[in-house]
C-alpha cells in the first residue's frame, strides 16, 4: 500500500495525524479551508513563527480566522422543516468554527481538563433514558490515559497534580505531575475563587495548554489575557499549530495548501476505499489529488457535511452512513456565562483569562427534585474562574462612598449571545476584613440599562444585608469585570 496519505483540516485532530504520519515516514498533503496567519510556518522553530494575531478585540469581531458569515454561510433548519421540504431556515457564521491553518485551537482558551471514567460508560452506570441516545463508548479512560499523556508533554501543559481534589482524582487518575506548574492566578479568579470556597466548593489551577516557563524553544506566557477568541502573538500557547504541525512539515515529508475547500471524497467503484480527494481552491478552480489513504478532521461539522456531500452509487445516502446516523446526534459545546462587576479595579488583561477550575457541579445528580423534572438524573459541567475583557465603566454605577468606604455595589450581569444583555443591580455590605471576597446577591431589580424603570421585579431601589439603601450613583468610573463560566462535560 501506498504511504502518502491526504489529511482533510489542520486543526486539532488534522495536524496530530499529520505529525504522527510523518513521524512514521509517510508523506502527508494537509487540505486546508482557511488561509494561513503564521509567516514562516514550515521554515521556522515554532518559537519563531511569525503572527497576523494581536491583542485586538476589533479583529473578534470581524471574523479574523473564522469563516464569513456572509461569504460562507452554514445554513440550518430543523427536522420539521427539513420534512415539510424547507431547505434552509437560517444561515451565517456558526458557534466558533475557525477557518485557517492550525484550525479552531488558534484562538481557543487552550484548557485541557481529561474526560472522567464515569464520561464513557454513562448507559451501563445509570441506564438508558426515554427518547435519547445514550450509549457507553467502546474504550475507557484507561484506554486514554497513555495518549493524554503524551499530548500533554507535546502541547505542554500546565497544572498542580497536589492541588486537584479527591474525586477529579478518582475520576481521572494521573501517573504523573503535569508537564510544567500553573502560572500564578489571576486577581479575578482568585476573588470568585473565595467565595466558592465559602460555600464548600474546591478550586484549583486549571489544566491549560500555555508555557508557565520556555518550552521547546517558545517563551513563557506574558499574562495578557486576551486568549479566548485570539491567536496567542508570541507562541506561548500550544496550539496545534506550533506543537504538531510545524514540526510535521519541518520534516519535509508534509506540505500544507491553505485556502482548499475541499467538497468531495471519490471512492472505488464498490465503495470500499478512498481513491482520491476534490477541493476548490481560492479562484473557484477544481484539483484532484490521488490517495488511497484519507483522514477527515475537518471538525464534527464539516467532517458530517463532506460525508454527505461524497454520496455514489456504493453510499447513497452518504460515505460510512448505513446507519443513518452520519450528522445525527450532534452534541455542542455550550457555556453559560455570569460576570461580576466591581468599582475597583480586578486587573483582568494581567493573567490568563481562566486560571482556576470547580468540578463540584459535574455530577450526575439525582434525587426528587431531579425526578420531578421527569429525568432519572442530570449532568452537570465545569466551572471557569477567570476575567472578562476590557473596561465596561459605562455599565457599572457604584454608590457614592469608594471601595474601601464600607459598601460594594455592582452588577451581576447573565449573557447569552446574540440576545440583548441584562443587569441585576446587587448590593450587600462586606465583612470587616474580606474587601476582597465576591459580592452575593441578596436583593435585586432587574432593569434594561438606560429605562427609567425595571422591566420586572419591584420598582424600588435594592437594600444591602444591613438594612441601609445604597446611595443613588453619582460617577461612572473605569471598571473591570470577573467572570465564571460553567462548562458543559
Amino acid at each position: 500500500m501506498s504511504r502518502e496519505a491526504v489529511v482533510v483540516g489542520s486543526g486539532a485532530a488534522g495536524s496530530a495525524a499529520a505529525w504522527e504520519l510523518a513521524r512514521r515516514g509517510w508523506d502527508v498533503t494537509v487540505l486546508e479551508r482557511g488561509r494561513n496567519l503564521r509567516p514562516g510556518l514550515g521554515k521556522r522553530s515554532s518559537g519563531r513563527l511569525g503572527t497576523e494575531y494581536g491583542s485586538d478585540e476589533v479583529k473578534g469581531y470581524r471574523g479574523f480566522g473564522f469563516p464569513d458569515g456572509d461569504l460562507e454561510p452554514y445554513t440550518t433548519r430543523t427536522q420539521a422543516e427539513a420534512s415539510s421540504g424547507v431547505a434552509r431556515s437560517a444561515q451565517g457564521a456558526l458557534g466558533q468554527l475557525g477557518a485557517a491553518v492550525g484550525g479552531t485551537s488558534l484562538h481557543y482558551n487552550a484548557k485541557t481538563p481529561r474526560f472522567w471514567k464515569q464520561d464513557f460508560s454513562l448507559l451501563s452506570d445509570r441506564g438508558p433514558i426515554d427518547g435519547a441516545q445514550v450509549a457507553d463508548w467502546p474504550i475507557g479512560y484507561d484506554d486514554l490515559a497513555p495518549y493524554y499523556d503524551l499530548v500533554e508533554r507535546q502541547v505542554g501543559v500546565q497544572g498542580d497534580r497536589a492541588a486537584m481534589p479527591a474525586r477529579t482524582l478518582e475520576q481521572s487518575p494521573r501517573r504523573r505531575d503535569f508537564p510544567m506548574p500553573p502560572n500564578p492566578t489571576g486577581y479575578a479568579a482568585d476573588l470568585l475563587a473565595q467565595g466558592a470556597r465559602l460555600v464548600g466548593m474546591e478550586p484549583y489551577p486549571y489544566p491549560a495548554a500555555v508555557n508557565s516557563e520556555p518550552r521547546k524553544g517558545r517563551p513563557a506566557c506574558n499574562s495578557c489575557g486576551m486568549c479566548s477568541g485570539f491567536g496567542c502573538p508570541i507562541n506561548a500557547r500550544g496550539d496545534a499549530l506550533v506543537s504538531f504541525l510545524n514540526p510535521a512539515m519541518r520534516t519535509g515529508r508534509v506540505r500544507v495548501i491553505e485556502r482548499a475547500f475541499v467538497d468531495r471524497v471519490e471512492t472505488t467503484r464498490n465503495g470500499r476505499r478512498a481513491r482520491a480527494v476534490r477541493y476548490r481552491d481560492v479562484r473557484g478552480k477544481v484539483h484532484r489529488i490521488p490517495a488511497s489513504t484519507v483522514v477527515l478532521a475537518g471538525s464534527p461539522i464539516n467532517t458530517a457535511r463532506l460525508l454527505l456531500m461524497s454520496a455514489n452509487r456504493a453510499h447513497p445516502t452518504g460515505l460510512g452512513n448505513r446507519s443513518d446516523q452520519v450528522g445525527r446526534n450532534m452534541m455542542f459545546h455550550n457555556f453559560t456565562i455570569a460576570a461580576a462587576f466591581f468599582p475597583f479595579t480586578v486587573h483582568p488583561l494581567r493573567a490568563q483569562s481562566t486560571t482556576l477550575q470547580i468540578d463540584d457541579l459535574v455530577g450526575p445528580f439525582t434525587g426528587p427534585e431531579v425526578s420531578a423534572l421527569g429525568v432519572p438524573y442530570l449532568t452537570g459541567g465545569i466551572i471557569q474562574l477567570g476575567s472578562g475583557g476590557q473596561g465596561v465603566g459605562d455599565l457599572v454605577e457604584p454608590a457614592a462612598e469608594g471601595p474601601l468606604g464600607g459598601r460594594r455595589c455592582g452588577w451581576v450581569r447573565t449573557r447569552a449571545w446574540p440576545a440583548r444583555s441584562w443587569s441585576t443591580r446587587t448590593c450587600r455590605r462586606p465583612r470587616t476584613g474580606s474587601t476582597s471576597t465576591p459580592t452575593s446577591p441578596t436583593s435585586s431589580a432587574t432593569r434594561r440599562r438606560g429605562s427609567p424603570t425595571p422591566r420586572t421585579g419591584t420598582s424600588r431601589r435594592p437594600r444591602p444585608t444591613s438594612g441601609r439603601r445604597c446611595s443613588p450613583p453619582t460617577r461612572r468610573p473605569r471598571s473591570r469585570s470577573a467572570r465564571s463560566c460553567c462548562r458543559s462535560r
